[in-house]
This record gives structure tokens, sequence and C-alpha cells, in this order.
């Protein structure tokens, strides 16, 4: 079972994701995070959306100290201008997800972060760690009353709860 959340909306980067930036979220997306030896940035190639475990995972069914979920269900266009949700079920930790995203690899902030996990993944020396977030996704949960935002703009991200009509941009 779980619950449900439906995403509307996307977050626009500027200047767009390089293809390397794009191919790695893209792959970060498309893998269960696991809590591993090799890291938090580590991509099993072997793996792809399967659950397998590798000799390295200290345990599947936990995420990395350093992420919020086992799913991150934000991915990047193929052009690189934005990020949206990928459809993904159950999607829990958006707004913890797209934090992570931000901070620790897309906005000035991720510098430090990047560089000392560099060895997880060849793609990560492309990341230049100046792109700049803005936008608004409207968020629908199971329930008709679960509405929310989530905001994004100026390197922070922020929930509106309780949200009466989509539509109207929230200012972060």
């Amino acid at each position: 079972m779980g619950y449900h959340t439906e995403f509307d909306g996307e977050i626009i980067i500027v200047p767009p994701l390089n293809d390397d930036e794009v191919s790695f979220l893209k792959d970060l997306a498309d893998t269960r995070r696991m809590n591993r030896t090799k890291g938090p940035l580590h991509i099993s190639k072997e793996a792809g959306f399967a659950q397998y475990v590798e000799p390295d995972v200290i345990d599947s069914n936990q995420p990395h100290p350093d992420q919020p979920g086992l799913w991150l269900c934000w991915e990047p266009s193929d052009d690189g201008e934005s990020i949206a949700w990928n459809g993904a079920e159950k999607f829990y930790d958006a707004d913890a997800w797209m934090k992570y995203l931000v901070e620790k690899l897309l906005a000035p902030s991720a510098r430090a972060y990047i560089d000392a996990h560099m060895s997880e993944d060849p793609r990560l020396a492309s990341f230049t760690c100046d792109h700049e977030l803005t936008g608004v996704i409207d968020a629908q949960g199971e329930e008709s009353s679960d509405r929310w935002q989530l905001a994004v703009g100026q390197g922070m991200v922020a929930v509106r709860h309780q949200v009466e009509a989509f539509g109207r941009p929230y200012q972060v």
C-alpha cells in the first residue's frame, strides 16, 4: 500500500544542465538509493531500476544517511532546462529530495559536496554548480484536503500547505 501524491509543474534551471548533469540525474532517479559503502552518489550500472543488491550495500531498505529516501522522482528534462516529477508512484519526501538536488548537486552551495564525492561517478567532474532553480510545483495527495505547493527560488526550497487554488505563483 502506501500514499500516492500527484505533482504538476516544473522547476526551471538557468543555465540549463549540461549533458553529463542530465545523464547523471536521470540515472540517480532510476536507481534505488540504498545505504552503501561506495557512497550516496554511486550508481550501479548493473542494477538499473531493479532493486539489485551489490556486496557494498549496507542496508537495501534504508537510504544513505545523506539522502532523504530510497527513490528520487524528480528528473531533469532532456534539454536540461527543467526538473519535474517523473510520474513514479508513492514518491515520499518530495520536498526533501528537491532540497537535496538544489543544495547538494546544482546550486553554488553544492561545490564542496560534489568535490567530496567525485570518485563515485566520472560525470560529477562536469557538474558546474552554477544553476539557479525557480518555480512552483502543485501537489495533490489522495485526500482531497491534501494540497500543497513546492516553491523553489533563490537557493531555497519551501512548502506551502493547504493551498486553496493552484496556479497562483508562490514567492520563496
